[in-house]
């Protein structure tokens, strides 16, 4: 019997539902004011933009939330399936094949699936695949095939401009997607692709839909158990059944499965029997279709490995600056000494070029922890806490700030802007300049605490 895992890590999942319609519909000149900002692309028209709705808010300011969730800005395509050819705001084209719901009306959100290719396969290939695995409930469902698996490698090519953010974003602008459902999909060489995105881009996820696969690191007895704890937060189901077959070929398939089963032991796994594996091209494994009910949540606890500047997002906490030289070097080579760990001489030398980010929110109290980073962006969230009492923000041990932090609605629009994301308003933002490094206690602990004491620094050559 195949089994099937989903990770449930940190706090339950909520299947919550979508904000409710409070009944009260915002003032007409407000939406048409916030559609016209959203959608201009010169810079003034934006800022006489901003300035009407100001003035049409006036000392509601969380009034332009209602607004961003009203405002109309799709259209229905001509096609319910086709193929995307677009320019990113970032740089580089993206290549993609997708097929709407068939009941998709650009006035309400929908969840978004994104296939990640198989090697040797393309767009069309990965979008088939998904749909087969998901059956049914994947026709409720945006799905979107790529041509290749952007942000699914873990080095990336010299001049590869396309990001799975910058990615994300322009399907958003293309198709009315639910933010807090947007899921992954992999098969075979696509789930080793998935994996690699889950890991480095879990906060943009709700969950992943994995058949098989392991994602291809160096050193991945000893990175894999690091990166592994990025997903606290994300719920990932997994079909094992083709990583079992590969770890028959291949010693990296069988380093992950033993880093998972020690991964599942220490954050416990939930395994869910699949009747008939068979079921699968049909949709009827039921883990798929429970994933495909998860919300992304609110994360109040968070820990973030990761490698480039645009992986640096971890629930409210963004880095937008990082430290230092980041690790681009597609090859690394390791030697230790006689008498020395390896194991930990290795993770401290990748703990070492990696960046991590994280902080937790107890109460009215948001702590952040920067490794590697030189400035990170607290996101005031919708419901994160609340804005009309202090709050205090301590950055790596220091107390950084305490007192009022006003809504802005500058950054409500900015944000929904840059992410094309209106699930979750950012209702403020703050930056932070980290002019020290976090003290990281041990090798595998995603969240840091300011009791534990140095490891001490490694070298790769």
């Amino acid at each position: 019997m195949t089994v099937a895992c989903t990770f449930y890590i940190g706090v339950a999942i909520l299947l919550a539902s979508s904000p409710p319609d409070s009944g009260e519909k915002t003032d007409v000149s407000l939406v048409t004011h916030v559609e016209r900002y959203l959608s201009a692309d010169d810079e003034q028209v934006r800022a006489e933009l901003l300035e009407r709705i100001e003035s049409s808010a006036g000392d509601a300011p969380t009034a332009v939330v209602a607004a961003l969730r009203e405002a109309r800005l799709w259209e229905r395509p001509a096609e319910p399936a086709g193929s995307l050819t677009d320019s990113l705001a970032t740089g580089g084209r993206v290549n993609a094949t997708f097929r709407l719901p068939g009941a998709y009306h650009p006035a309400k959100s929908w969840p978004l699936v994104i296939a990640m290719p198989a090697r040797g396969s393309g767009a069309p290939e990965a979008l088939r695949a998904a749909a087969e695995e998901l059956g049914a409930e994947g026709d409720s469902c945006i799905l979107v095939g790529l041509s290749a698996p952007f942000g699914g490698r873990f080095h990336r090519a010299e001049g590869e401009s396309v990001t799975l953010p910058s990615l994300l974003t322009e399907v958003g602008r293309r198709f009315h997607v639910d933010g807090d459902r947007v899921y992954l999909f992999g098969t075979a060489g696509g789930a080793d692709a998935a994996w690699i995105a889950a890991l480095m881009h879990a906060d943009s996820f709700a969950g992943a839909m994995l058949d098989g696969g392991h994602p291809q690191v160096p050193y991945p007895a000893e990175i894999l158990p690091l990166l592994l704890g990025n997903l606290q937060n994300t719920p990932v189901f997994l079909r094992p059944g083709a990583a079992t077959s590969a770890s028959e070929r291949f010693p990296e398939a069988r380093l992950f499965q033993t880093a998972v089963l020690d991964f599942a032991r220490h954050l416990r796994v939930a395994i869910i029997p699949v009747a008939d594996e068979s079921s699968m091209g049909s949709g009827g494994a039921a883990g798929f279709r429970d994933a495909l009910l998860r919300r992304r949540e609110i994360r109040r606890e968070v820990g973030h490995w990761f490698r480039y500047p645009e992986q640096g997002q971890a629930g409210f906490l963004r880095v937008v600056e990082p430290r230092g030289e980041v690790w681009t070097e597609d090859q690394l080579s390791i030697l230790t000494a006689g008498g020395t760990d390896r194991r930990d001489y290795v993770v401290q030398v990748v703990q070492d070029r990696m960046m991590f980010v994280g902080g937790k929110v107890d109460g009215q109290t948001l702590t952040v922890y920067g490794k590697g980073c030189a400035a990170v962006e607290v996101l005031f969230q919708e419901g994160l806490v609340d804005l009309a009492r202090p709050v205090t923000v301590i950055c790596n041990g220091q107390r950084r700030f305490e007192g009022r932090i006003e809504p802005s609605i500058r950054s409500m629009l900015e944000s929904a802007r840059e992410t094309w994301d209106f699930s979750r308003v950012v209702l403020a933002r703050r930056t932070f300049q980290l002019s020290t490094d976090a003290v990281m206690p041990g090798q595998q602990d995603p969240i840091p605490n300011e009791a534990s004491s140095s490891t001490g620094s490694g070298r790769g050559k």
